[in-house]
């Protein structure tokens, strides 16, 4: 069976296949009793500086998750949270480490984008005008760090010397990095039918001839030509604008967004489309049954329409800064950490009662037994 969805804003829409064979998932169990979250003011910058010690590192992950799940994040610190958020950094990096990492970022991306970019260039054939420009490789571009500690030691021998060396990594990174330049060909036509109409009302992107754009574009291509399995597939165009504009420069936003769709890009595959629809079937049926119902008795019951709630963190449903604070209430992923808390406490429950049956000795016995068969 098939059903479509819109794939962008115009009015163009996408066959997927209806998968069968889902895996159902257990039976979800509320009670009168479930607690409900009491909503907070957004984190402050003072408290997020308590969540890290001296040197910078993040100590208190679960805090900064629930904290940002209960009341979201001030804007002024949102770039500093998310670069922990989204993955740009470890948690247990120092300040001086994530500045040496800063540095990898930007030379990795420099050398992606000088392959794609040189090999559309190779690979051009006459009427290719569309696609086709004059490339000439930039230089690196080191202006980024000027914000970190290693700007007074940049020009330094010893620091140029370790920059050249991170280079020749860089580019036996990008070297082994398989890369169809006929299929990118195909999905640079897709995205730049695409970017120039990303939240266009936003100031931020707003304007003829604006750089964002041109940001948005380089990001998702260099993306694409390196992310074979996934890709380009619209409404990345929607996802990304989101890290670029909280994030502010071209480099930490591709590794943010990288990090990110590694996370979820079983959302962009028919499989994962169908398993969220279906977890919200079965969610909406335990909370508001006579409202699944309801769905059902207009033909809505497939509850196709959340996908795009789904797949974009309710982006078009809100205003640009509240989907933000959506964006990243989503992503904290409190809710699954206190999840597992919760089974956690209560399988040492259980081996607490088991244990004091006195056959815990005798259980160990008879696996290691039967762990020996094989």
């Amino acid at each position: 069976s098939f059903y479509f969805r819109p794939c962008s804003e115009d009015s163009s829409y996408e066959t997927i296949d209806i998968l069968p064979d889902i895996a159902s998932s257990p039976s979800i169990k509320l009670t009168d009793d479930t607690p409900v979250s009491n909503r907070t003011e957004p984190l402050t910058g003072e408290e997020f500086q308590s969540f890290l010690d001296q040197d910078g590192r993040l100590v208190n992950e679960i805090g900064l998750r629930k904290a940002i799940f209960l009341g979201s994040v001030d804007s002024s610190i949102r770039k500093q949270v998310w670069q922990f958020l989204f993955g740009l950094y470890p948690c247990t990096s120092t300040k001086r480490e994530r500045d040496a990492l800063l540095i990898d970022y930007i030379i990795k991306y420099h050398e992606l984008k000088n392959r794609w970019k040189t090999m559309l260039v190779i690979d051009s054939k006459p009427g290719d005008t569309e696609i086709k420009t004059k490339y000439t490789p930039r230089p690196l571009d080191l202006s980024l760090l000027d914000q970190t500690n290693i700007s007074e030691h940049i020009n330094t021998p010893d620091m140029e010397q370790k920059i050249e060396f991170m280079k020749i990594q860089a580019q036996v990174y990008v070297q082994r990095q398989r890369l169809d330049i006929e299929e990118l060909k195909n999905q640079i036509r897709v995205i730049d039918k695409d970017v120039p109409r990303t939240d266009r009302d936003e100031e931020f992107f707003r304007g003829a001839g604006n750089p964002r754009l041109t940001e948005l574009r380089e990001i998702l291509i260099t993306f694409a030509g390196f992310s074979p399995d996934l890709g380009y597939a619209q409404g990345m165009n929607d996802i990304l604008a989101r890290f670029l504009y909280v994030m502010g420069s071209e480099v930490e936003t591709f590794w943010c967004f990288y990090h990110y769709m590694e996370k979820i890009k079983e959302d962009f595959m028919e499989v994962g489309m169908v398993k969220k629809i279906e977890l919200v079937k079965m969610l909406l049926g335990e909370i508001d049954n006579s409202l699944l119902h309801h769905f059902e008795c207009h033909d809505m019951g497939n509850l196709f329409f959340c996908h795009r709630w789904l797949l974009l963190g309710f982006k078009r449903e809100f205003t640009f800064q509240d989907s933000l604070k959506c964006f990243e209430i989503l992503s904290s992923q409190h809710l699954e950490l206190s999840s597992m808390e919760a089974e956690t406490a209560v399988r040492r429950e259980e081996m607490k009662e088991f244990a004091n049956t006195g056959d815990l000795v005798l259980y160990l016995f008879f696996w290691l037994s039967f762990l020996k068969l094989f």
